[in-house]
């Protein structure tokens, strides 16, 4: 019973390693190889406390079997390098995954005792959830940090320095200046009270939406090229961006 257990934990714990490498990269899956693959890992496992090597050996079998694993879970890749990656990244995922075992048997007053197949899998639920949050994290960070501009707002005495975002999707344009989307809290910050507002009517995928816009002094951009000032701007309040990486949502048309 303790082999067949062994065996679950160790297939299930190295699919599940396998499968977010993978998914790290953005590659193919292929269930049946990373299967296969993981089964291989379990079996290899079993053995390996028979084997009396000495320590230099024992650290280079186990290298060479983690980069078979992912060779036989990998679909077919278009050079050495990207095969290389995916080991790399199996390796990264396999130290985080460690790392997460040792907090969890602190956490639990588990330290010196072995993790019952019900503690590891529920550990392994944890794990794969923040990874999961991580990697998703990590995506969004980089699709949008090639479109993000530190920028300035001017209107009256108030100035404003936010981070913006050009979004190709934002066509809205007022007698035929372009406008923006500005956090209603800070929009708060940059007008004068009272200050004059229009109207106008854009449509949303909830259907046509009327908004109002402020009409600002100008707009300062900064980008690789230099200082974008625009002179002829509007910008219209909006509910906080839920990714808190930027506050200012840029006309996609607004750069030359």
């Amino acid at each position: 019973v303790y082999i067949e257990y062994a065996l679950i934990e160790n297939f299930l714990i190295d699919g599940g390693l396998l499968l977010f490498s993978l998914w790290l990269l953005k590659r193919r899956i292929s269930l049946v190889k990373i299967s296969l693959s993981a089964l291989l890992g379990a079996g290899f496992a079993l053995l390996y406390p028979l084997l009396s090597l000495p320590l230099f050996l024992s650290y280079l079998l186990k290298f060479s079997v983690g980069i078979l694993l992912v060779l036989l879970a990998s679909k077919k890749e278009n050079s050495i390098g990207r095969y290389a990656l995916n080991a790399l990244s199996f390796f990264f995922v396999c130290f985080l995954f460690a790392g997460f075992l040792f907090a969890f048997n602190d956490l639990f007053s588990l330290k010196g005792e072995k993790i019952s197949l019900g503690g590891l899998l529920g550990g392994s639920v944890i794990f794969s959830f923040l990874l999961a949050k991580f990697i998703k994290k990590l995506y969004f960070k980089r699709k949008i940090n090639g479109f993000l501009y530190d920028c300035e707002l001017f209107s009256g005495n108030n100035r404003l320095a936010v981070k913006g975002f050009l979004d190709s999707g934002n066509t809205a344009s007022f007698n035929g200046a372009p406008v923006c989307f500005l956090s209603a809290k800070l929009l708060l910050d940059l007008i004068e009270v009272g200050q004059v507002c229009d109207e106008m009517q854009i449509l949303t995928v909830n259907g046509k939406q009327k908004i109002k816009i402020f009409k600002i002094d100008k707009l300062w951009i900064y980008s690789l090229n230099g200082l974008n000032i625009i002179e002829k701007v509007y910008v219209s309040p909006t509910g906080n961006f839920q990714n808190g990486e930027y506050d200012l949502l840029l006309n996609g048309g607004i750069l030359p």
